[in-house]
């Protein structure tokens, strides 16, 4: 009877950190979801047309990588204000984000929730 407490206790911890960790996931997926539908917002403001939706893949994140260095080439010193606000800013957020959550996804204890609850790393 000395040891069901003890193993109550630790099998309580661990559930809560994975829940912990789990929602700390999907939390930085939403953020990368609301930080690209900005920077469309932000092309669409600079006549910039894409038909992608936001998703958590790879390819829209090239894309959008893509679609950035060409406004930021056609963006003159005008307009450089309006630039930085619609586009440069979440851009930037949404990139160290995605950095963050991949480092998340990578790091050790944390990958072991990460595989339990099928989250993935987006690769570039």
């Amino acid at each position: 009877m000395g040891f069901i407490p003890i193993i109550l206790t630790m099998g309580g911890a661990i559930l809560l950190f994975f829940m912990a960790v789990h929602q700390s996931m999907i939390a930085k997926k939403n953020a990368i979801l609301r930080l690209q539908a900005a920077v469309f917002e932000g092309f669409k403001v600079f006549g910039a047309s894409y038909s992608l939706l936001p998703a958590i893949s790879p390819d829209v994140v090239d894309q959008i990588d893509e679609g950035f260095r060409i406004l930021k080439a056609k963006t003159d010193a005008k307009n450089n204000a309006q630039f930085e606000a619609k586009v440069k800013i979440p851009y930037r957020d949404m990139k160290v984000t995605i950095d963050q959550y991949n480092r998340l996804v990578k790091k050790k204890p944390y990958s072991f929730v990460a595989k339990a609850m099928g989250h993935r790393a987006i690769v570039k």
